[in-house]
This record gives structure tokens, C-alpha cells and sequence, in this order.
């Protein structure tokens, strides 16, 4: 469905309230975008910059591809670094994330403040705020650049994160959380690739990143 809503909440305060693929125009994109909006999580109107489920889309790979996102909206799929940055520079955002393990089980965490810089700060990261059930293991990659296996910014002097760990992400040296590495279906794995530290120490089953405006405080 085409909108010209700047991101999902728009479009669910536009009425729509199913979830599905919906065309939104960020406000200093030059044309509209398809995404995925999460209407079914709490407040509705979440807009998906991630989701992994089943491994059948391949999150190793480089800058531009990164850069200019990749996958089905509807599937597994990275929106794209400069799509975020587009859309969390037109005002204040809150990012959830979303994790399932191979036993049924889900928590999750929120972050009021969610920001990504553009390509000339190497997409660098801002997220404070936590709260949820999962505890927060994003606050070791708050300030760090992006990397990807062929562009390398990461606080490991020795070698490449990027490249170790076979994904593009927020590396510190390396890492407390991991959402691109590689897809193993099962738990039991040494070389983990979707990971939440300071929730379990095992491969996990599923992930989404998603961010909505966050709420103004009304005035007494």
C-alpha cells in the first residue's frame, strides 16, 4: 500500500492497523520505500529495519550492500543503513528488538533513544535507554562505527570482527550482541551467530529490530 507517511506510526494513525508491507516516504527521502510495519506489537505502528527466522537470506555481506540494504521486507532482511539514517535523523526514535529461542521462549528490549549517523560518521550508533526482559546487551556498542567484512572499523586492533564473525554490525571487540552473524538452526552451536549475551549464551532462533516516534509528553 503506498503512504506518504514519513514512517509506520503514520501510517497506523492513518487507520491502517494490519500488518504487512506499506510504502513510506521518510522525510528527506527522495521516493518512498517499502517496509514491513509491525502493527501487532504493543502501541502499533512499528517499522522493521531487521528480522531473521529461518536463514535463508545471507547477512555476510559488504559496505554498499549494507549501505543500501538487502533482502525481502516480508522475510529475513536489512533495510539499509542510509534508510535508517534517513529515518531516525527526522526526529526522535525508540528502537525494539525482539529475540525467540529454540524453546518458545521471547523477551525483548526497548531503547528510548535510537539514532544511526550517516555513511561520513560510519553509520555510528546511539541507543540509551533501556528497558524490557531480555537486559541490555546493546549498551557495549553505543558510539561504535559500522563495520563489514570489507570495511573494517571496530575497536579490535588485531583483526577484523567484521570478517571473523561474518556479518556487518556495530562491533566493539567484538561483540555483546549479534544479530547478523551466520543462521544455525539449532541452539547448540560454539560459533554463534545470532546472539543476546545477557540473555542466554546460545544460538538464538529468531530476531527483529523495529522503531517507532517516540511519544511526546503531553503538557499538565
Amino acid at each position: 500500500m503506498l503512504s506518504h507517511c514519513p514512517d509506520c506510526a503514520g501510517v497506523y494513525s492513518a487507520g491502517h492497523h494490519s500488518s504487512g508491507v506499506y510504502y513510506i516516504k521518510p522525510l528527506y527521502a527522495s521516493c518512498p520505500i517499502p517496509v514491513w510495519c509491525d502493527m501487532d506489537s504493543p502501541g502499533g505502528g512499528w517499522l522493521l529495519l531487521q528480522r531473521r527466522k529461518n536463514g535463508l537470506e545471507r547477512f555476510n555481506r559488504n559496505w554498499a550492500a549494507y549501505r543500501s540494504g538487502f533482502g525481502d521486507v516480508a522475510g529475513e532482511h536489512w533495510l539499509g543503513n542510509d534508510n535508517m539514517f534517513l529515518l531516525t535523523n527526522q526526529g526522535r526514535y525508540q528502537l525494539r528488538i525482539d529475540l525467540w529461542d529454540f524453546s518458545g521462549n521471547r523477551v525483548y528490549a526497548l531503547y528510548s533513544n535510537f539514532k544511526v549517523d550517516g555513511e561520513r560518521d560510519q553509520y555510528r550508533l546511539h541507543i540509551s535507554g533501556y528497558s524490557g526482559s531480555a537486559q541490555d546487551s546493546m549498551h557495549k556498542h553505543n558510539q561504535k562505527r559500522f563495520s563489514t567484512p570489507d570495511r573494517d572499523n571496530d575497536s579490535r586492533k588485531e583483526a577484523s570482527c567484521a570478517q571473523e564473525w561474518e556479518a556487518g554490525w556495530w562491533f566493539d571487540n567484538c561483540w555483546f550482541a549479534l544479530l547478523n552473524g551466520p543462521y544455525h538452526n539449532r541452539s547448540d552451536v560454539a560459533w554463534r551467530g545470532l546472539a543476546w549475551n545477557y540473555w542466554k549464551r546460545e544460538q538464538l532462533r529468531a530476531s527483529e529490530m523495529k522503531i517507532r516516534p517516540l511519544a511526546r509528553r503531553r503538557r499538565p
